[in-house]
């Protein structure tokens, strides 16, 4: 006999000038100069008989007094002169007026940091029981509804060599998974055997009718006397199907269906391929209450 195959599964300043005398017939009066400087003292006598000379001195310069210098006596009996006392200085300095203000304080300082972002979404995992099927179909099986149970009772289809593969479904499992849950992986569990070893398997295992959900197990669910279990999918599985939502997986028309499979040739004598259950469960997730 042939092996049964299951074949899938679906971030400044200035200096003072000083005066000569040179000729004292000549010379009417002492005259002394200073320009510009601070006053300094300045005397010249004067000839007998002659008037007294000034000794005048002014000084202009900023700030200080100056006092011209005292005459000497006239020479000869002449009338004594004493040179009248020199301008007084020029004006004091300015008062210093006070500084300017110092400046104004710095700005206050900037506002504080901005509040942390909130924390991220607290999910809590979940998953349904095993359920089974309560509405069935099977092109080539007979009782399906014995799939139901593992039990040994079984759901058969015997092959004559005229067919080669034959499928049992189920749908309507009775799930009922909240409306803001998100629907993560699902799995399929297939018991089954044959009443030869080895000719028929189990070629795949599909949800919702859809192809995407396919997981096909040709060449590794070879069926056998005794019942083997083939378990599919994991919490992370959608089997590739985008529309997995509660509404579609809590809807009766909802799926699974599993497909046998017996080359032509090899089962002609008459084997029987046993489906004793069928069942699946839904991994979701909800957010934290």
């Amino acid at each position: 006999m042939r092996p049964v195959r299951v074949l899938f599964l679906a971030f400044a300043s200035s200096a003072a000038a000083a005066c000569s005398l040179t000729d004292l017939d000549a010379l009417k009066g002492g005259e002394a100069t200073n320009g510009g400087g601070t006053g300094g003292s300045n005397v010249v006598a004067g000839a007998a008989g002659f008037v007294t000379g000034t000794g005048a001195s002014s000084g202009s310069g900023s700030g200080g007094t100056s006092t011209g210098g005292t005459g000497s006596a006239g020479q000869g009996g002449g009338q004594a002169g004493m040179g009248s006392g020199g301008a007084t200085g020029g004006s004091g300095g300015a008062t210093g007026s006070g500084g300017a203000t110092g400046g104004s304080g710095g700005t206050t300082g900037g506002s504080g940091g901005a509040t942390g972002g909130s924390g991220g979404q607290c999910w809590n995992d979940l998953y349904t029981s095993w359920m089974t099927p309560s509405a069935w179909s099977g092109a080539g099986f007979a009782g399906e509804t014995k799939a139901a149970a593992s039990d040994d009772v079984y759901s058969t289809a015997s092959f004559d060599g005229s067919v080669d593969n034959y499928t049992l479904s189920g749908k309507a499992f009775g799930f009922s998974l909240p409306a803001n849950a998100e629907v993560s992986g699902l799995e399929a569990s297939v018991e089954a055997s044959a009443s030869t070893s080895g000719d028929a398997e189990i070629y795949f295992v599909r949800f919702d009718a859809a192809t995407t959900g396919t997981k096909y197990l040709f060449g590794t669910a070879h069926l056998g006397l005794a019942d083997i279990v083939k378990q599919m999918g994991s919490p992370t599985d959608t089997w590739g199907m985008s529309f997995l939502n509660p509404t579609s997986v809590n809807a009766d028309t909802f799926q699974l269906s599993v497909n046998v499979v017996c080359p032509l040739g090899v089962c002609a004598g008459g084997v029987v391929a046993r489906i004793d259950q069928i069942r699946a469960r839904v991994f979701y997730r909800v957010p934290c209450p």
